[in-house]
């Protein structure tokens, strides 16, 4: 299932389909923070310098559009999440370039996985975060 966000929620901006643990979604939907949605994630677009985004169930990644990231950006990436999905465990690698980068985990995720994300530098090498 998916879910579209009425409100921000974690960093994630409203308007975005994503998908989240069932038990989750359930929560977000009483609580009036999502609505039900049949469609695909979206990826997280902005220019913020730290977000939250989500790898969906069968996928082994998420790209990230960001003004801000060129090829030579650093950016850190881990789950956030206390019950994880038990095959993806955990983020490998982030590989940037202009405008986007990818996180990619070490699986396809059974359930969908939650990950926090923070810019270390963006373009030029200035730092975005102390």
């Amino acid at each position: 299932m998916t879910v579209q966000l009425i409100q921000d929620y974690l960093g994630t901006p409203a308007g975005t389909i994503a998908e989240y643990p069932a038990s989750t979604e359930a929560e977000m939907i009483r609580l009036g923070v999502a609505k039900n949605s049949t469609g695909t994630p979206n990826f997280l677009t902005g220019n913020v310098c730290l977000g939250t985004s989500n790898i969906p169930i069968g996928a082994s990644s998420v790209t990230v559009t960001n003004p801000n990231v060129d090829s030579t950006s650093k950016v850190m990436a881990v789950i956030a999440q206390a019950a994880a999905d038990s095959t993806l465990t955990g983020p490998l690698r982030v590989v940037c370039g202009n405008g986007t980068f990818t996180i990619y985990g070490n699986a396809n995720a059974t359930a969908a996985v939650t990950i926090d994300w923070v810019l270390l530098n963006g373009t030029r090498g200035e730092r975005v975060v102390n």
